[in-house]
């Protein structure tokens, strides 16, 4: 189930996106004590995070995550983490918990079943927010990748998975399906017609494999979509 929520340049959907998951933030925050957060690697997620940094938060409080990244060094320009270490912690996120993927000491393997173990006290995710690529992945869940049944499936009771794909150099840690699709509020981020057309083929496509994005549409809770042309 998906909720499209259009908006008519990227900067008022940069702030309005940035304002609602703010607010549902305060949300968890007032609820639980604590809130964590998912965040969006990619060339879309800067500017949204830029602007959520200036939002007035507890974010000592508010432990996040990627949804996936690359296995290298957060000082490796492919790094996700180093980059919203970056964007987002600055301003009033400036002591925002920022848990990082790498570890020097663990092969991606072993660093994915550490990282699973050790998000798994988060659970579920408070916020959530994704971006998707052309070819209508979502975090690391790649079509055709190594291990990508393993990160779909409920059974297996995993929270991070290790996925290696042929057209990548590096392999990739990411939040598995179950994991991302039981967040209290899923939302996605996506820019320009191009991602819109694919975000249309995946609605068509009945295989999850070859449109691994359809995993977190299946959810009690609608999976809003954020659009801006």
């Amino acid at each position: 189930m998906i909720d499209i929520v259009n908006y008519e340049e990227r900067q008022i959907q940069i702030i309005g996106l940035a304002n609602r998951v703010a607010d549902e933030l305060l949300r968890a925050l007032a609820a639980r004590g604590r809130a964590t957060l998912v965040v969006p690697g990619g060339t879309t997620s800067p500017d949204f995070l830029r602007e959520l940094s200036t939002k007035r938060l507890v974010w000592e409080k508010i432990d996040t995550f990627v949804c996936a990244d690359q296995f290298v060094p957060e000082s490796d320009a492919r790094s996700n983490v180093g980059m919203v270490r970056r964007e987002l912690l600055q301003n009033h996120a400036a002591k925002c918990n920022l848990h990082s993927f790498w570890s020097a000491y663990n092969s991606a393997q072993d660093q994915a079943l550490k990282l699973g173990r050790s998000i798994e006290q988060h659970l579920p995710i408070d916020v959530c927010v994704l971006g998707m690529g052309l070819d209508m992945h979502t975090a690391s869940l790649l079509p055709g990748a190594k291990d990508l049944q393993t990160a779909l499936r409920d059974e297996e009771r995993r929270n991070v998975v290790c996925i290696e794909a042929a057209n990548c150099a590096t392999p990739r840690l990411t939040l598995t399906a179950p994991s991302l699709r039981r967040a209290r509020n899923l939302h996605l981020l996506i820019t320009g017609r191009a991602k819109r057309m694919a975000l249309g083929r995946a609605l068509k496509i009945n295989s999850v494999k070859q449109a691994p994005i359809k995993a977190v549409m299946q959810v009690d809770n609608p999976l809003n979509v954020h659009f801006a042309a």
